[in-house]
């Protein structure tokens, strides 16, 4: 018997790769909406894995991922840095407002979405420090001033009364690098001050889908 079946997007990304292959271990079926499935490299042939070819803008191939599943998770989100009219306009916020309907068609247990630390929590701003980061490091230096913003208005419409019928959970992880997990992480309330990897990401994103005590909140990850 299965743990469940979990809808992931971004599963060729930096924590999506290692996220599926621990929800795969772990006993669940998972369904991925993946553009290049060559990417997904052996694991996907496995018999629990269930592929479907296309892009998250295509409200069609969305719904067809979602549905049959118990969970959702979202990892996925343009590539960092470039020039901000590269960035296409609203593109995640688009794709959770066309996901939440079907999400609550299907009646999802939980779902999950990965945004950043650069982005407050709901009804709240920034700390002085992570405002300067936000402002310095993130706009400047590493050019994700577009993927912020969108991801800001991601947060505050999953924080709205049209999402209340999904239990969701907003993670806001800091400094990811991909170096090899062995840290046991935990859902926390205040900003990080050391960095954490994609894969020790991966393990507690899992950990958190029947982990209802965090249902409707955002937390940092540390």
């Amino acid at each position: 018997m299965t743990q469940g079946t979990v809808a992931v997007f971004g599963a060729t990304g930096s924590t999506g790769k290692y996220f599926v292959k621990k929800a795969l271990e772990a006993d669940y079926k998972v369904k991925v909406l993946v553009r290049s499935p060559d990417k997904l490299g052996e694991i996907k042939d496995h018999d629990h894995l269930t592929v479907i070819e296309g892009s998250f803008t295509d409200a069609e191939k969305v719904k067809e991922t979602v549905t049959g599943t118990t969970y959702v998770v979202s990892m996925a989100g343009a590539k960092m840095g470039g020039k901000k009219e590269d960035y296409p306009q609203d593109m995640m916020l688009n794709f959770v407002k066309a996901l939440v309907p079907v999400m609550e068609e299907v009646h999802t247990k939980c779902f999950i979405y990965q945004a950043g630390a650069f982005s407050p929590f709901p009804g709240k701003k920034l700390g002085m420090f992570s405002g300067f980061a936000r402002a310095t490091v993130g706009t400047m230096m590493m050019g994700i001033g577009p993927n912020v913003e969108d991801n800001d208005n991601v947060v505050k419409f999953l924080g709205s009364d049209e999402c209340k019928k999904v239990p969701t959970i907003v993670t806001h992880p800091a400094a990811l690098t991909d170096k090899p997990g062995n840290k046991e992480l935990q859902l926390v309330d205040s900003p990080p001050m050391s960095s954490i990897t994609f894969e020790d990401l991966a393990t507690l994103t899992l950990a958190s889908l029947k982990n209802e005590e965090a249902y409707g909140k955002n937390f940092y990850v540390s």
